[in-house]
């Protein structure tokens, strides 16, 4: 449910009324629901492709460090950019996760859903720009 909250104040002596929809909207909790699950997603996924994955024995230093930096990093950066509601985060955490979540989303195994959380980072992105832009033209001024 939205609350309307009017603000006054007075510009060159006529009296402005601002009124704000405050609350969360079903798109922004669509939103962070869908940003919070993939972020989670890549976070387990990383962990089980390091230390328990079932398809290889050992996991190569090299390996690890291109993975942190291509996999857990965006997790982590759209997570904290969910939280916030910052769109711009979730698109550079996108855009550094989609090479290596392409060559995954080929692969059979578990791991091709590092495809599919790349492409809800996505989707997350896009939701809080339209949120945003949508209530950037909500807030109304009269005179």
């Amino acid at each position: 449910m939205h609350k309307k909250i009017p603000q006054y104040s007075f510009a060159n002596g006529k009296l402005c009324i601002k009124v704000k929809n405050l609350g969360v909207d079903s798109m922004c909790l669509i939103a962070r629901g869908i940003g919070f699950v993939a972020s989670i997603s890549s976070i387990v996924l990383w962990i089980i492709m390091i230390f328990l994955n079932p398809y290889s024995p050992g996991t190569s230093l090299d390996v690890v460090i291109n993975t942190f930096v291509t996999l857990l990093t965006p997790a982590c950066v759209v997570l904290i950019g969910t939280y916030f509601n910052h769109s711009p985060a979730i698109y550079i955490g996108f855009v550094i996760s989609l090479p290596i979540s392409l060559y995954l989303l080929g692969t059979p195994g578990i791991f091709l859903f590092f495809g599919v959380t790349s492409f809800l980072y996505l989707i997350t992105a896009v939701l809080f720009t339209v949120h945003n832009r949508f209530n950037s033209h909500r807030e109304k001024t009269f005179q």
